[in-house]
């Protein structure tokens, strides 16, 4: 081998099927064994094809399987054993399919179980590739350094949370490390491809798309501060701007202006996808919600979008489709028809509402970001930073232009500031009430100065007091407190969705402090209030998306502690969805009642949750029938808020 799996390759698949099915149903509710097999297929041709697991118990992807052409090794479930002995099993016939198929050059397994490392050591010790595939959450990272590559299934998938759960300046700093090792050799400039191959072999990880990429060019395009890319003929060449200056990525004041938009809307959340792109979607998204007759969420038109593209041979990944829709989801010209707007709420197009005047509000989004974090705005390099040529200038300060007049955005001198938003407006009614007057009483010391930097700092120290509720929470108020005065009083480096931040941090501590008081009447306000605040989609999911799990937990547990009935499980190391559940099958019927009042009160705040929560109740270990009534349950109350909107 070459050290790179190629089309000429002879591929053998173990999968670990429990593993890595029961990992993909709790993060994107089913496997798509298909995405990973026509991936396989792409890197040569697959010879054997194995999955071992308990059968009775994944009957919904037996025909799945079968139509793969992939070899079913029954393993029976029993006591504790039943996982190991398909790691063994699978084991052992790796090993033997060395000896025995002596054309396998490259072994596949999808797991992300770290037993499987000393597999892996040894299958390279046999000269055979290695190829390692499993979800980001669930994958040891053992078992992705023994691999000669490791695929993240969500890359495939196109997830795009998962490229903000890599930091693209470590992908920069491996860049900059690949192209240290060819320039000791005197290499430079460098085959991009043979870049990329060494890139994976210091870290198997490595994938452009974990990045927001589709392709390593992309990735190469962005890190232009870093490298100089020349063509020969149609082949890349990439060599360093400067030799000496490997090592120190440039601060945003190096950078032109345009590299600090997109660098800026990149951490922002907001990856800029090429203008022909962009537009070619928002018009395609038009043309199918006005011709569609079924209830559509913006999650149901990725997945019909992206098949579309598929279907006619277009290169657009999931996570450009998703990155174009949050644009739309932000733009205003949506009505959400069944509760708080979500991706997973249904939603209609007004007949008002033309092509135009969808991609205008939704490339104002764009602006909206820049102006929010306070960085200087300059039509021309708006103009290539968002459509790759400086020809859309006029259309920038039009843009620009309307903001002003509807109130989005103020003027400020020759520059321009964002309208400090009433995010206390987006708390429930239930929880609004105590968190203003919390916001009004909170006393701050005069040495406290209201500064964005004097927020974040008073942010940090509450963080690492998180575990002593009771001054995690006066920091994390005074944190918010300082960051909406900063706001008010335009202070250039204040942004909004810091305040938002702090407020849901606050809430959450809060909230557990009462919790653990058992003074369960107060703390309801601020479960229902960080609840209120946290939206997938939004910035601020990302930033506390580790507390929702907990938090939901924690919030239905009340519905038991508040008449002091037992509940058999840890709430903060228990899935909600297990949880719920339980507290609705409770042999207490209070304990049913109050549940069922603590789903409608979510509901009301945050329908989404609740269509999340019955989603993950799928891969739940119960009994069931249990499953079943809480599942209709959750139904009922999905549909009654659809209605209501």
């Amino acid at each position: 081998m070459d050290g790179q799996s190629n089309m000429n390759s002879q591929i053998a698949v173990f999968i670990d099927f429990e593993n890595i099915a029961t990992a993909a149903e709790k993060e994107h509710q089913e496997l798509d064994l298909s995405l990973l097999i026509d991936f396989l297929k792409t890197r040569g041709r697959i010879a054997i094809k194995r999955a071992y697991g308990d059968w009775g118990r994944y009957p919904k992807y037996k025909l799945d399987l079968l139509e793969n052409a992939i070899d079913l090794i029954h393993l029976y479930s029993y006591g504790v054993s039943g996982k190991n002995r398909a790691d063994i099993r699978l084991a052992i016939d790796a090993i033997e399919a060395v000896f025995a198929h002596e054309n396998i050059d490259t072994v596949t397994v999808m797991s992300g179980d770290s037993d499987f490392s000393s597999l892996i050591t040894k299958l390279r010790e046999y000269g055979k590739y290695t190829i390692g595939i499993g979800l980001r959450k669930s994958t040891s990272d053992l078992l992705v350094r023994s691999c000669d590559e490791f695929i993240f299934y969500e890359t495939l998938l196109g997830t795009p949370d998962l490229s903000r759960e890599f930091d693209r300046s470590e992908a920069q700093d491996l860049l900059v490390r690949a192209l240290k090792a060819f320039e000791q050799k005197g290499e430079l400039p460098i085959n991009a491809t043979k870049l990329r191959q060494t890139m994976v072999a210091l870290d198997p990880s490595f994938n452009e798309t974990n990045y927001g990429y589709e392709q390593f060019h992309d990735f190469l395009t962005d890190s232009r501060s870093l490298v100089k890319l020349e063509f020969a003929g149609r082949t890349l060449f990439v060599s360093p701007l400067a030799s000496e200056e490997l090592g120190q990525l440039p601060t945003d004041g190096e950078l032109s202006l345009d590299l600090r938009y997109e660098r800026y809307l990149k951490k922002a959340g907001f990856g800029v996808v090429s203008a022909q792109s962009r537009r070619s979607i928002i018009e395609d998204f038009y043309a199918f919600m006005r011709t569609t007759q079924r209830e559509m969420t913006l999650n149901l038109a990725i997945d019909l979008l992206k098949e579309r593209y598929d279907t006619e041979g277009i290169l657009y990944s999931k996570f450009t489709v998703r990155e174009v829709m949050k644009l739309i989801f932000r733009s205003g010209c949506l009505s959400f028809t069944g509760g708080p707007p979500s991706f997973a709420t249904p939603v209609i197009l007004p007949t008002y509402v033309t092509v135009e005047e969808l991609m205008r509000r939704s490339e104002m989004v764009y602006l909206s970001k820049i102006v929010e974090g306070h960085l200087p705005v300059e039509p021309e390099d708006l103009s290539m930073a968002l459509f790759q040529t400086a020809g859309y200038a006029d259309y920038i300060e039009a843009l620009l232009g309307q903001m002003v007049q509807e109130g989005v955005v103020v003027r400020n001198g020759a520059g321009f500031r964002p309208r400090v938003q009433e995010v206390i407006a987006l708390i429930s009614p239930q929880a609004a009430a105590a968190v203003t007057q919390d916001l009004a009483n909170v006393a701050l010391p005069p040495d406290l100065v209201p500064t964005s930097a004097e927020s974040r700092r008073v942010f940090d120290e509450g963080s690492k007091s998180r575990k002593d509720f009771a001054v995690s929470s006066i920091k994390y108020l005074q944190a918010a407190k300082l960051q909406q005065l900063a706001l008010e009083a335009g202070e250039p480096e204040a942004v909004v969705d810091d305040f938002k931040w702090y407020l849901a941090s606050y809430c959450s501590v809060q909230a557990g402090f009462l919790y653990f008081q058992k003074n369960y009447d107060a703390a309801m306000p601020y479960y229902l209030a960080f609840f209120s605040l946290v939206y997938e989609g939004e910035i601020l999911w990302d930033k506390v998306k580790g507390l929702i799990n907990p938090m939901l937990s924690y919030y239905f547990v009340i519905a038991a502690n508040r008449i002091g009935a037992p509940f058999p499980k840890r709430p903060g190391y228990t899935d909600p969805a297990e949880v719920a559940v339980l507290l609705h099958n409770h042999f207490n019927p209070q304990v049913q009642a109050g549940f069922e009042e603590q789903i409608q009160l979510l509901a009301s705040v945050n329908l989404a949750m609740v269509r999340n929560l019955l989603v993950a109740i799928r891969s739940v270990q119960a009994d069931p029938l249990f499953k079943e009534k809480t599942a209709a349950y959750l139904r009922q109350v999905a549909l009654a808020g659809s209605n209501d909107g």
